[in-house]
């Protein structure tokens, strides 16, 4: 239930007052942000959430504050399924999500035991509870998507496969194992959110292993799904290699969780790998390995490419963004602003011209 207007004004004037029914109330009334981010009790991310979410008179005291949605936005251009057990939307919304009385987690998110990891991996977020989502007619869905697109151009779902089933694991387990897979709310949520917003700009990220009702899912969406060169070579005829691309797709070198284009040639490839690259792309000395496969990935049919800076640049592996699993020592690398020339951005150009994907 809400909180009564009465209540909510004592609790904002309250320097002892519950950070979560401070949360709770900035979620459910916007015009009581500016109130809460001043309360003592309000946590540093649920100033962020007010700054990047609150109303103007919101923003404008946390500014004066200090506190702007550039020190950590809540919401990026890639929204995935997964939400934080501490973030602002499980603080404030708990019957979003399969919590008990305490808001705790009932059960978490995860995926289950593989080749890769014999445990399975426990990633710990709380489930969303999807009965509730369906009765309010995905109400929280649509709020959070129409306030993306009002940010961004495109948007990125990750772990698209969990709208179709779910790895759910009971709290308090130490490992995925004992998880049991569930049923998401597949093109239900997609209507809705069509429903409500219209065409949606959305990019699906399908990758990993897919079940066939995945694969018809993406496709009943009509959602791009994404396309990544280095899991290309296998010496067959991949599906992620360039001439198999099919025009609804979003095609990359590689994602924040690979290696850059030099790191991965030099260091995570056979020598018969490196030799399947080499004759694919008709590469030479003269054109440079990164920039040969640059070449495939924008000469090939993805009605969008996405090229990470790090390999326009050709930086080695210890530009990698982020490596999955790892838990220290990600999202450091940073472009050095003196690599960013005139004759870089003139190069850029040229080949995404060559191939029409220049802007007019």
């Amino acid at each position: 239930t809400m909180v009564d207007y009465d209540k909510a004004v004592a609790t904002v004037q309250d320097p002892n007052a519950d950070p979560v029914l401070l949360a709770k109330i900035a979620y459910e009334n916007p015009e009581f942000g500016a109130n809460v981010a001043v309360n003592p009790r309000c946590y540093p991310g649920l100033k962020r959430w007010l700054a990047t979410f609150g109303d103007e008179r919101a923003r404008q005291t946390l500014a004066q504050m200090g506190v702007t949605a550039e020190d950590g936005p809540v919401a990026d251009a890639q929204p995935a399924q997964d939400v934080a057990a501490d973030s602002a939307d499980a603080w404030a919304g708990r019957e979003l999500f399969e919590t008990d009385a305490e808001g705790k987690p009932r059960r978490v998110a995860g995926c289950p035991p593989d080749y890769f990891a014999a445990d399975g991996q426990l990633w710990g977020n709380p489930l969303y509870d999807w009965d509730y989502h369906r009765r309010t007619g995905y109400a929280w869905w649509i709020l959070r998507i129409r306030h993306a697109l009002s940010i961004y151009d495109i948007l990125r779902i990750d772990h698209f496969r969990g709208f179709d089933t779910y790895w759910a694991i009971p709290a308090g387990e130490t490992t995925a194992r004992n998880g049991r897979w569930e049923q998401g709310p597949r093109m239900e949520l997609f209507r809705a959110l069509h429903n409500a917003l219209g065409s949606l700009p959305i990019v699906a990220e399908d990758l990993g292993e897919m079940f066939d009702s995945v694969r018809e899912l993406l496709a009943e969406s009509g959602f791009p799904g994404m396309k990544v060169l280095q899991f290309a070579f296998t010496g067959e005829d991949s599906v992620d290699l360039p001439h198999n691309y099919p025009r609804n797709c979003v095609a990359y070198p590689g994602t924040h969780d690979n290696n850059t284009l030099t790191g991965w040639f030099a260091e995570e490839l056979t020598a018969a790998q490196r030799k399947q690259v080499v004759d694919y792309f008709a590469l030479t000395k003269q054109e440079g390995t990164v920039r040969g496969m640059l070449r495939g990935v924008l000469a090939s049919t993805a009605a969008l490419a996405i090229i990470p800076m790090a390999d326009w640049l050709e930086e080695t592996a210890a530009a990698r963004m982020n490596t999955p699993g790892q838990a220290q020592g990600n999202w450091q690398w940073r472009a050095d602003a003196k690599k960013l020339t005139p004759a870089l951005a003139a190069e850029i150009r040229v080949l995404t011209e060559r191939y029409f994907r220049a802007a007019k």
